[in-house]
């Protein structure tokens, strides 16, 4: 019995404005990427032979980079969601206001995962290098969920040695908070956009990421 695909996400961009801990896609991009990227047109015929591989329950997510920065990202998961595709995707939520909540209603987006490092504003702010984030987090959740009825609010959190003391404490205000349907975790790697290393967790630009106490990281899980 042959498995169809059920999931694929593409980056239509790798930039991003925030200076976050865990990702340097604000610097330039370390890997060569062709200057000449595919147009709109070249993107949906990517999709309509994506459709034709697979099922209905089929995921495309979006992400980046942010991908509400790119001119294409809306007009595509419109196109996608007029396929009968089912549309997700990741953002830092800055760029989140009343006005793009209408255009990602219009664009029939299914589901949207917002980054939330930390119960304070103080935590999510320092992972994400951008005093003002956290609050613009809470505010596009409110946004959301008011104009956009139909779409999934997702929580995604960084695990690591920065914020594992508030990780309970979040979990349990998710649980709580009636507008937000589910909440994923990304465990801390090296940041994005950086040359690999092995053991780049021993490297001191990036060591206090990593958590110390092993134990405790287990506790919290």
């Amino acid at each position: 019995m042959n498995k169809k695909p059920t999931y694929c996400c593409i980056a239509l961009i790798e930039r991003c404005f925030m200076h976050c801990r865990i990702c340097y896609k604000w610097k330039d991009d370390i890997n060569s990427r062709d200057p000449n990227e595919p147009d709109l047109n070249q993107w949906k015929g990517f999709v309509d032979s994506l459709r034709g591989l697979v099922d209905d329950s089929f995921q495309l997510n979006f992400a980046g980079g942010e991908a509400l920065i790119h001119e294409n990202t809306l007009p595509l998961i419109k196109y996608a969601s007029d396929r009968d595709l089912t549309t997700l995707l990741a953002s830092n939520a800055w760029l989140i206001d009343k006005e793009m909540t209408q255009r990602l209603s219009d664009a029939r987006l299914d589901a949207i995962s917002i980054s939330l490092d930390g119960i304070t504003e103080d935590t999510h702010d320092y992972i994400r290098g951008a005093r003002g984030s956290y609050r613009r987090v809470l505010k596009a959740i409110e946004l959301l969920d008011k104009y956009c009825p139909d779409l999934k609010i997702h929580v995604c959190t960084l695990i690591s040695g920065v914020n594992a003391h508030e990780l309970e404490d979040l979990v349990i205000w998710i649980n709580n908070n009636t507008m937000i349907d589910g909440m994923t975790f990304q465990a801390v790697t090296q940041p994005f956009n950086t040359p690999a290393e092995d053991m780049w967790y021993l490297n001191p630009e990036y060591s206090y990421l990593w958590p110390k106490d092993s134990d405790n990281i287990d506790n919290v899980i």
